[in-house]
């Protein structure tokens, strides 16, 4: 696997151990529950459109059926458009929750999450508007920061994205001021999710270089490595699905796309061992030591070319292995040198 990979891993685990980590979920996680995508679910606003439009600009199309059908029938087809396919919560929002994670955050309309608090009895408060905050009575927070239609706040058009920090002051300053101390893991965005652009540059503006890095979980091959390095310079490392080693999961009821979610998440809370991860790299380490104090004892005969066995045996660090008996190490020693 790649060092970079092993090496995200290793600090959303210790987030884990600590319980530092928060997770961000975007609607990728619910897309196997019946739900849209962000796209998929502009395109059909604009069917309801008094008029056909070419306009590209999401939140400026929300707004226009807004403007055209006032609220309560804009509530009305939004959540008609949304939940036309639902079925229930997924594999992915149930293994989520093995993350441990201190907050969930998401900016989906559904209760899936909901779902499987109050099925398994799970310590979280919901927190859909600001009021709920203070009121809050476990240390666990669920955060729909755009909102749901149970509270009539849902974040969709221009205007209340324009009008955000105005109408979701508290939430949105719980929500940032994790950024400056908590692992954030992003799961169900896509790496040019608008969403996801927004909240980045708002916290890069507060923070400036001071936030905590941030993550997310990629299952898309084909992203390139300038894309990368974009996000790297806004503060999350993007973690690219690893095929050599995490294998889908055939037995869940899951997209293809889903099941490879689903299995970096399982790999991350299960699969993963941690201490044999940091013992790795510490032998590593002693290796690169040994290989530096061998190369400076024979680097003085260089100009003799050959030595005898017993001279090599007892150059440094190869007469500690040779009072400790391990012959394998003096072998590999002088075939080393040979070449």
């Amino acid at each position: 696997m790649q060092s970079k990979f092993l090496n995200d891993i290793s600090l959303i685990r210790e987030a884990i151990n600590n319980d530092r980590l928060v997770v961000f979920a975007g609607a990728g996680v619910s897309k196997d529950s019946g739900l849209p995508l962000w796209g998929e679910l502009i395109d059909e606003v604009k069917k309801y459109l008094n008029e056909s439009t070419n306009e590209t600009d999401a939140l400026k199309i929300a707004q226009m059926l807004y403007n055209e059908k006032g609220e309560k029938e804009y509530n009305e087809i939004l959540k008609k458009l949304i939940y036309k396919s639902f079925q229930r919560h997924n594999e992915l929002h149930e293994i989520i929750f093995d993350l441990k994670p201190q907050h969930i955050i998401t900016t989906n309309y559904d209760n899936c999450f909901e779902e499987i608090i109050n099925l398994k009895g799970l310590p979280y408060s919901i927190v859909s508007k600001d009021i709920d905050l203070p009121y809050a009575q476990f240390k666990n927070l669920l955060i729909k920061y755009h909102g749901d239609f149970e509270n009539h706040n849902i974040v969709f058009k221009e205007n209340d994205y324009l009008n955000f920090s105005k109408d979701h002051t508290l939430k949105e300053i719980f929500v940032k001021s994790l950024f400056s101390n908590k692992i954030v893991l992003f799961i169900g965005y896509r790496v040019a999710d608008v969403n996801l652009k927004i909240l980045i540059k708002d916290i890069q503006y507060i923070l400036q270089k001071h936030h905590q890095r941030a993550y997310l979980l990629n299952h898309n091959e084909e992203v390139s490595e300038s894309e990368i390095k974009y996000y790297e310079n806004l503060g999350i490392n993007v973690i690219k699905f690893d095929n050599e080693s995490i294998t889908e999961k055939d037995e869940i009821n899951l997209s293809l796309t889903g099941k490879k979610v689903y299995s970096l998440i399982n790999y991350i809370s299960r699969g993963f061992n941690l201490n044999e991860y940091r013992n790795s790299l510490t032998n590593i380490k002693n290796d690169r030591i040994l290989v530096n104090e061998l190369y400076k004892s024979l680097n003085k005969f260089y100009y003799f070319k050959r030595l005898p066995k017993y001279i090599i045996s007892n150059l440094y660090p190869n007469k500690q292995a040779y009072k400790l008996g391990s012959e394998w190490e003096i072998q590999w020693t002088v075939s080393i040198y040979r070449k």
